[in-house]
């Protein structure tokens, strides 16, 4: 059987939630405010590209748990759109992704699935792509 690649964070997160409710039950048996500050994980490493993306769906970035952030920069003068996989579509398709216009820039914190773009044609738009990773 495959380990849940997850597990980890779930562990973490029942330990949090576990610390919470410990601190909960003190204010309460204290009547006294407790200030909780959580800072997130700081990224340890990165990759930086550029990219052309055209008419035909492309993977920009894999699936990385990792992940901590993306950012991708749309260099072109046409319109890009973002998906989840490889059936993402331009406005108007079956699948539209999410646009980004020219010269404007996508910015995440919280996916880690792959990142696919298209453009409307007949163009080609080259992208920056800036990923930071997570220990």
């Amino acid at each position: 059987m495959t380990p849940n690649p997850l597990q980890v964070l779930v562990d973490e997160m029942g330990a949090l939630v576990c610390a919470v409710n410990n601190l909960v039950r003190q204010m309460q048996n204290q009547n006294t405010t407790t200030v909780v500050t959580v800072a997130p994980q700081k990224a340890v490493g990165g990759n930086s590209f550029e990219m052309d993306i055209g008419i035909t769906a492309k993977l920009i970035s894999p699936a990385n748990t990792k992940r901590a952030n993306i950012s991708i920069q749309n260099n072109g003068s046409a319109t890009i759109y973002l998906g989840f996989n490889n059936t993402v579509t331009v406005s108007g398709g079956s699948k539209p992704g999410r646009s980004v216009f020219s010269k404007a820039a996508f910015d995440n914190d919280t996916y880690q699935g792959d990142i696919w773009g298209i453009v409307v044609g007949p163009a080609v738009v080259t992208v920056s792509v800036w990923e930071e990773y997570l220990p």
